[in-house]
């Protein structure tokens, strides 16, 4: 790809992404002026004033304008020198592989010794007792036989249960993968390993992802296993298929990202003939296992359920910023962050198109869920987009140091 389709397909993609996380954040300034200003939302009696602030109004009008502020000053090379050269520094500075590892160690450890106390408690979550419990306690291994959209939950939990004397051990488990491949992926697309550092402290500040990090009602496997999807693509792509076919049968949710799969896979440096074959495959399982459950039992649409498809996506949007109240570093920094990685693209940055794509579908699937699928945009849905968020941060560390081409070599091929 030349220089101008490279600089036009960013500049769309950011675009994009910007528009789309715009929206969402009208929410943040005014809670009610989505839904108030919808003609076909549902009227109250009472009278609601869709300018009424919100609580992180001031705050929020902060951070956006310093960042517009000194991205403005950046394209027009207002900014002093020294402070270039001090973000630069920062921004470039690295570790060794080894290092990195044991700071991993290191934070998993901390994260494990915190946690471990909580596999013993049982899920409190109302879904446990009604759902969740009952498969557990029913489930068969013959039932492998006919999988569903939860067999691999199931399973895992079923094991854990076996094996741990607790249903919550393999989730906790997986948790604490889904952290390394935090890391391992941010590091295989930027090529460094502060980032990917960066990224996993970002995740475990979350208190949506400690919140759901052990439970067996809400596991994280689905989510486990589609990174694992996206990193097999540049490991060992014949298995990137069916890890994403283990993550819709932990959760069918992630057939919703097949858009977020086949962007990566096309903007993934490997050979043409190579991208052509893992599409090709995926669209074969998809289509003979995951996709055709998943049609039948759980994407019913709601045009025969709902007059009101536009007040239900539209909702969707505001949902995002009510899920995340007590996630005020997304919240406030989510437009600074895509503006950051436009910022950065200019230099030379690889993988923002892809990154800033992440971020946009993850926030585009709130309305997309709520209007057209029977499914609710729960709180434990959205830790991919912390996930997506934490990269893109490690992202904006990813400049090289002055005078080498890479500060850390990877063995595998890296998406572009």
């Amino acid at each position: 790809m030349n220089k101008d389709k490279r600089d036009s397909s960013i500049n769309i993609v950011f675009v994009s992404t910007l528009f789309i996380a715009a929206i969402t954040s009208i929410s943040i300034i005014f809670p009610a002026f989505i839904l108030g200003t919808n003609e076909d939302v549902p009227k109250y009696p009472e009278k609601i004033d869709i300018f009424e602030k919100g609580e992180l109004f001031y705050q929020f009008l902060l951070v956006n304008m310093i960042t517009i502020s000194l991205a403005a000053l950046h394209f027009k090379k207002k900014i002093p020198r020294v402070i270039t050269n001090i973000f630069l520094k920062i921004t470039s500075y690295d570790i060794s592989r080894k290092q990195a590892l044991v700071i991993m160690l290191i934070l998993l450890d901390f994260y494990m010794v915190f946690t471990l106390q909580e596999v013993w408690m049982n899920d409190t979550w109302e879904d446990y007792n009604r759902i969740v419990k009952p498969r557990l306690q029913n489930f068969a291994f013959e039932d492998m036989i006919q999988p569903s959209g939860s067999t691999v939950s199931t399973l895992l939990g079923k094991i854990s249960m076996i094996v741990f004397g607790s249903y919550r051990v393999i989730p906790l488990v997986s948790s604490s993968i889904l952290l390394f491949l935090t890391y391992f992926f941010t590091t295989i697309i930027t090529k460094k390993q502060i980032p990917g550092i960066i990224a996993v402290s970002i995740v475990l500040s979350s208190t949506i992802f400690l919140t759901y990090d052990t439970t067996i009602t809400y596991p994280n496997f689905w989510i486990m296993f589609y990174l694992l999807s996206l990193i097999a693509v540049c490991r060992f792509w014949p298995l990137s298929p069916f890890l994403f076919v283990a993550a819709i049968m932990s959760k069918p949710l992630p057939i919703l990202f097949l858009p977020i799969t086949f962007f990566f896979i096309y903007n993934s440096n490997i050979q043409q003939k190579k991208k052509i074959f893992i599409s090709l495959s995926y669209v074969v399982l998809i289509a003979g296992i995951g996709l055709i459950y998943f049609l039948n039992n759980g994407i019913t649409t709601k045009y025969h359920l709902y007059h009101n498809i536009s007040h239900e996506f539209w909702s969707g949007f505001t949902t995002i910023v009510m899920q995340f109240r007590f996630e005020p570093l997304i919240t406030l920094f989510l437009i600074p962050v895509i503006i950051g990685l436009f910022v950065v693209s200019k230099k030379g940055i690889k993988n923002t198109k892809l990154v800033m794509f992440l971020i946009a579908w993850m926030l585009l699937l709130a309305p997309i869920i709520s209007g057209f699928t029977t499914y609710t945009n729960n709180t434990h849905r959205f830790i991919p987009l912390i996930i997506f968020f934490a990269i893109a941060v490690g992202v904006l560390f990813s400049t090289q140091s002055i005078g080498r081409s890479t500060v850390q070599r990877m063995d595998a091929v890296s998406p572009g």
